[in-house]
């Protein structure tokens, strides 16, 4: 059944619409909205490991870095600028570790007992800024926006392999050694300088590593007035599962990568504007869609969400906006901690505890 799945998107996409089992229904109209409750699924942490990130990395733009604590807005740690060359940002997908590479030198910045410390980890790559860039602090992938190229190189060895012609490339994902980038309509995985890919057929937004797989986010059905996500097994490309987003214009939210759900959302207008994403949990291998939503009311002046300025972490998300850093809590509906800064780049460190933590 997996196989069928790299197909029938692209040959059938008239009858993927229809009901039986290649899509699970849409949302029901007129949904059930999210109530605060013991059996919210956005609470259902509240007795299990449900914490507020102790701190959060502030790049700034003069490339030094500032370490904040999240509870209140406190300057603990603070280190001074490492290059004077204008710089991207890429948090590890468990939030712990904060990537900074300026298109020479690839730095790796984190908290250690309260404090910032940096190191590099790779330089010599004489190349400009990149727009995207994907690191796991073994290997380093980078897409040449202009030459439309992507390098792929091993930091210790040193080890390169570059693949030529992507007119586009949507997003980018190292997981266990290998690299995984979006183009327009495929996704494709190098492993060991080998490509293998899937053919979707429509334009492809963003992934992100969850349950040890692929989450894809397609606008797949914007003339159905749909999106879709889709749950893609990491080690045989297979299509597991794909799920209706219930609108267009969607987007996924990144989540820390040891969390077992994703949220997808779309803007609402109307006298209060709002965000409502939906839930989807990973269960056996397959995505399934929870039946309540959440609204998130958002001011008319604060940045729009985007797959890579916010995260989810247990009930929160870590929301980068115009004026800094804030924390939404999906149990109470609210912004609760709100840290104004003038920031390049924020990252929420985000490290497993134990039960007796906040």
């Amino acid at each position: 059944m997996s196989n069928h799945w790299k197909y029938t998107m692209q040959k059938h996409r008239g009858k993927i619409w229809v009901g039986g089992s290649l899509l699970v229904t849409a949302l029901v109209s007129g949904g059930l909205w999210l109530v605060v409750s013991e059996d919210s699924p956005f609470s259902e942490t509240k007795e299990a490991v449900n914490y507020l990130a102790d701190y959060s990395i502030m790049a700034k733009s003069d490339g030094g870095f500032d370490l904040v604590r999240v509870e209140n807005g406190e300057l603990v740690g603070q280190l001074p600028s490492i290059t004077s060359k204008p710089m991207a940002y890429k948090a590890s997908t468990d939030h712990e570790k904060l990537f900074a590479f300026d298109g020479d030198t690839l730095y790796q910045v984190q908290e250690e007992s309260g404090e910032l410390s940096s190191k590099v980890l790779a330089s010599g790559f004489a190349g400009n800024t990149p727009n995207q860039f994907s690191t796991d602090g073994k290997t380093l992938a980078v897409y040449d926006d202009k030459l439309k190229t992507l390098s792929i190189s091993d930091i210790a060895s040193g080890a390169k392999t570059t693949i030529d012609d992507i007119p586009v490339l949507k997003d980018i994902l190292i997981q266990n050694e290998s690299v995984f980038y979006l183009t327009e309509n495929e996704i494709v995985k190098v492993s060991n300088g080998v490509a293998s890919k899937i053919e979707v057929g429509e334009t492809l937004t963003s992934m992100q590593e969850s349950d040890g797989n692929i989450v894809v986010h397609s606008r797949f059905g914007e003339d159905k007035g749909e999106n879709i996500v889709l749950y893609v097994n990491s080690e045989t490309m297979d299509i597991e599962s794909l799920q209706k987003t219930g609108a267009t214009n969607s987007l996924m939210l990144t989540n820390d990568d040891g969390e077992e759900f994703i949220l997808v959302g779309h803007s609402v207008n109307g006298d209060t504007p709002s965000y409502e994403f939906v839930r989807y949990g990973i269960r056996d291998n397959r995505l399934e869609k929870d039946d309540l939503t959440l609204r998130i009311p958002i001011e008319a002046n604060e940045m729009e969400y985007k797959s890579t300025n916010h995260v989810v972490d247990k009930d929160y998300i870590y929301m980068q906006s115009p004026t800094g850093l804030k924390v939404y809590d999906l149990k109470t509906q609210r912004v609760e901690h709100d840290i104004p800064y003038d920031v390049e780049y924020a990252m929420p460190v985000i490290i497993e505890k134990g039960d007796d933590t906040k």
